[in-house]
């Protein structure tokens, strides 16, 4: 990736280029450019939210947590950022970075605000990190109570056939939970943690940074040029061709793959 300048309005490129990398596997790259982003707008909670993801599926638990800690005193009131943290601190596989303790104490105030299946499933998390597994199985039974009332039953009533199997993939994780703390076992599932992160994403500066590549690439051919119009020798109509249907392909493949990167904010 071309280096970037500093300040906050270098920021959303440095989003985008982000989701590109991870898009592209390079998650090293993806932490990178998110951290670039955070340092120079520290508001940007997409930045901040991006940063965690990164490190989450970089196996940097510790840094991850620091990252939402740092991110909770510029937005203390984000329930998103709250229940993240409880999730890392209750769930991690590095002992160093778990905190059962703390995780109930964020799970519960983020219940008590809204009290949801997944904040449930939260909570279940953070008792049973303490040992506290007859709460867990009742919490977490509460929460597949919810869940089984509101999934999708019939593929394409609420929505098209890949979020159906979304959502009965999640059903069936929950449900391993619950026999997981049914056997006294705390959960040990380092994807948990992303999932109160899913939510608005990055693929509009996403775009502007494919954006800025292509025209890069095409410095020739002009944003709106037709491919219809004959150049002297026909070779500014390929190349636009060219550059347009690769920009397309990219639009399409950013639009289609952003969620199974993990990066989504």
């Amino acid at each position: 990736m071309p280096g970037l300048g500093a300040g906050p309005d270098y920021c959303d490129a440095h989003i985008g280029y982000a989701a590109i990398s991870g898009l592209l596997g390079d998650l090293e790259g993806a932490e990178r450019h998110f951290r670039l982003a955070w340092k120079q707008d520290p508001q940007n909670r997409a930045a901040l939210i991006g940063l965690v993801k990164a490190l989450a599926l970089l196996g940097k638990d510790m840094a991850a947590r620091e990252v939402l800690e740092e991110g909770r005193k510029v937005h203390p009131q984000s329930l998103i950022l709250a229940e993240a943290l409880a999730r890392l601190l209750a769930t991690s596989r590095d002992s160093a970075v778990r905190d059962g303790g703390k995780a109930v104490e964020l799970a519960a105030a983020v219940v008590q605000v809204r009290p949801t299946a997944q904040h449930w499933e939260t909570l279940a998390m953070a008792f049973a990190e303490v040992g506290r597994f007859e709460e867990a199985v009742s919490m977490q039974q509460r929460a597949l109570e919810h869940i089984r009332e509101t999934i999708p039953v019939r593929v394409g009533e609420e929505g098209d056939e890949g979020r159906v199997r979304v959502a009965f993939s999640e059903f069936e994780d929950a449900q391993s939970r619950l026999v997981g703390y049914q056997a006294q076992q705390p959960c040990r599932d380092p994807s948990v943690s992303l999932r109160p992160l899913r939510g608005p994403h990055t693929e509009r500066t996403a775009i502007v940074a494919l954006t800025m590549q292509q025209k890069r690439a095409c410095p020739k051919i002009p944003l709106g040029h037709n491919d219809s119009s004959p150049g002297p020798d026909g070779e500014n109509s390929r190349r636009g061709a060219r550059c347009r249907g690769g920009m397309g392909r990219m639009h399409a493949a950013t639009s289609k793959q952003f969620s199974a990167s993990g990066l989504v904010c």
